[in-house]
C-alpha cells in the first residue's frame, strides 16, 4: 500500500447541511484509498473556513507533513478539487508544482 493523506473542509454549517460534511468527505476519501491502494496516514481538517486563500492551519500542516519525506506520502485525497483550493492562482501557482514535484 502507498501512504496518503486526507483533505477535508467545509466553510459553513449550511455546506455541511448540503452533503458537504466532514464525515462524508472523510468516507468518500476512505472509500477512495482503498479502491486505489492507499492508506492513509493521517486526515487534516479545516472546519468553518473558507478556501480563498491558503492559510488555512490544518492545510499549513498537511503541507508540512508532505514536505518531510520521512512520512512518504505519495497522495493527497480530496473529495473535490474545491475543498483544498478554490483559487485557481493558488492551485496552478502553488499547490500543483508543490504536489506534482514530489
Amino acid at each position: 500500500m502507498k501512504n496518503a493523506v486526507s483533505y477535508v473542509r467545509v466553510s459553513s454549517d449550511d455546506q455541511a447541511k448540503h452533503g458537504y460534511s466532514i464525515g462524508q468527505q472523510i468516507t468518500n476519501n476512505m472509500q477512495f484509498a482503498l479502491n486505489n491502494g492507499y492508506t492513509i496516514v493521517r486526515t487534516f481538517k479545516d472546519e468553518g473556513i473558507s478556501a480563498k486563500n491558503l492559510n488555512r492551519p490544518a492545510l499549513q500542516e498537511l503541507i508540512s507533513f508532505c514536505s518531510d519525506k520521512t512520512n512518504r506520502i505519495e497522495a493527497v485525497i480530496v473529495w473535490k478539487l474545491d475543498r483544498i483550493s478554490r483559487n485557481v492562482g493558488d492551485y496552478t501557482a502553488t499547490l500543483c508544482p508543490f504536489f506534482c514535484s514530489k
